[in-house]
């Protein structure tokens, strides 16, 4: 199966990232664009990080974030399947 940007697939359950507190005191604005599987029970495994900016701030959060959603999962000829997806997230103080 191919892979699917996570806001075209329906997200269940899962919340945003915390935004880590030295970045947030120092202002750092970035994003981390993710890679990972969602399993045929909507749960979401295999998460890595792809690319990030700036590198290493924010990826910690974003995975942690990304671990807790759940998606209503893909069927093929009825039954859910595997899916790989990719989301980016954007940290940004003005939020």
């Amino acid at each position: 199966p191919g892979s699917a940007t996570a806001d075209t697939l329906q997200r269940v359950a899962g919340g945003d990232p915390v935004y880590p507190s030295q970045a947030l005191r120092n202002g750092t604005r970035g994003w981390v664009e993710l890679e990972f599987t969602i399993l045929p029970d909507g749960s979401v495994r295999d998460i890595q990080v792809v690319a990030a900016e700036p590198g290493g701030v924010f990826d910690a959060a974003a995975s942690d974030a990304v671990a807790t959603w759940r998606f209503r999962p893909r069927l093929v000829n009825g039954q859910p399947v595997s899916q790989r997806s990719t989301v980016t997230l954007r940290f940004d103080v003005d939020r």
